[in-house]
């Protein structure tokens, strides 16, 4: 156990033990929301039973923590500074789908978000490890879809869903470690920006689309 202990801090504290200052890498994460989605206050979505409106409605929508994945790429310049690009698909589902349809029963509404990023990367070795603190700031093109769950039987909404997609900010923090020269393992948040959805019967609210990713990757 002693030598496992020795073995694992020489690899993370060797003096000036860097990866490759420059070069292309890949890699692969997941990630749980740190933020979904903030209802528009004025929301109504009418609930009706075999066609007949019955005078209730949902009026509050708020999916509970999701998670997702990423697929990214890039290339550093140098130590220092580099470019990167990927792809993140992300979920959210809620667990009060019941309260707030006014005891209703039925499935949870559904959240799905898809972007599509580009960033500049920063680096700031942490000295005498192969950590680095790492920033980002891009743009991204963010889409997200929303689902109201099934109600019983006979009831339905007068939306079934909304929408939204726009252009936004890319900005995060994180940490990075680089093992044995070649293996990246990552930990960051990164807020993709927001997106306002809109449905049939109005603007549902708007999605914060803000991650905390795990990710490992390697460099080529």
């Amino acid at each position: 156990m002693m030598k496992l202990g020795v073995l694992l801090g020489a690899v993370l504290v060797t003096p000036m033990v860097y990866a490759d200052d420059s070069g292309f890498y890949a890699g692969l994460g997941g990630g749980i929301y740190a933020n979904t989605l903030m209802s528009n206050d004025s929301f109504y979505n009418p609930i009706s039973h075999n066609g007949t409106p019955t005078g209730t409605s949902a009026s509050l929508v708020l999916p509970g923590a999701g998670g997702g994945y990423r697929i990214f790429g890039g290339y550093n310049f140098n130590r220092y500074i580099g470019v990167e690009a990927g792809f993140n698909q992300n979920y959210a589902s809620d667990i009060m789908s019941t309260a707030l349809t006014f005891g209703l029963a039925g499935q949870p509404n559904f959240l799905q978000l898809n972007t599509y990023d580009v960033e500049a990367v920063g680096y700031l070795p942490i000295f005498s490890t192969n950590l680095k603190l790492l920033g980002k700031l891009g743009l991204d093109y963010n889409v997200a879809n929303f689902s109201f769950g099934d109600l019983s039987s006979g009831y339905s909404y007068a939306a079934s869903g909304a929408s939204g997609n726009n252009f936004s900010i890319v900005a995060g923090v994180g940490l990075e470690w680089d093992l044995f020269n070649s293996i990246i393992l990552r930990t960051e948040y990164v807020n993709y920006g927001n997106v306002t959805m809109n449905s049939s019967v109005g603007e549902l609210g708007t999605a914060n689309n803000g991650v905390v990713d795990f990710s490992v990757g390697y460099k080529f």
